[in-house]
C-alpha cells in the first residue's frame, strides 16, 4: 500500500499545474494460478480543494508511526487513523515550499 500526494499536470494553455490530490495504490497478489501482482488506484482526494495544502510536486510524504498531540486538533485522534507528514516541494517553476502539513487518513467506516 502506498499513498501519493500531488505531482504536476500539463495545463491546457501550457506550463505545469501543481496538483493537491491524494491517491492510494494497493498491490495484491493475483490468484493462486497466476504470479502477477494486481494494482488498484483509488483517488481519495480530488485536486483543487482550497482547504488542502497548495498543489506541489517533489514533496515528501512520510508516515508518522505516532502523531505528536501538538499536531492534532482537540479530539482528533481516531482509532485506526494513519498520519503522514507532507514536507516541502514546489509549485512548478514558481514557488518553492518550506512548509509542513499532517495528512490524516481514516479507515472506511464498516456498515453492519
Amino acid at each position: 500500500t502506498c499513498f501519493l500526494y500531488g505531482g504536476a499536470s500539463v495545463k491546457q494553455e501550457g506550463g505545469l499545474h501543481g496538483n493537491n490530490d491524494v491517491w492510494l495504490l494497493e498491490l495484491k497478489n493475483g490468484d493462486s494460478s497466476s504470479s502477477q501482482i494486481k494494482a488498484k488506484w483509488t483517488q481519495l482526494h480530488k485536486d483543487g480543494d482550497a482547504n488542502s495544502p497548495p498543489g506541489r510536486n517533489a514533496a515528501t510524504l512520510t508516515q508518522l508511526f505516532s502523531c505528536p498531540s501538538s499536531l492534532l486538533e482537540e479530539d482528533d485522534d481516531e482509532e485506526g487513523a494513519l498520519y503522514f507528514l507532507l514536507s516541502g516541494g514546489w509549485y512548478p517553476f514558481r514557488t518553492t515550499y518550506n512548509d509542513d502539513f499532517v495528512l490524516k487518513v481514516t479507515p472506511p467506516s464498516s456498515s453492519s
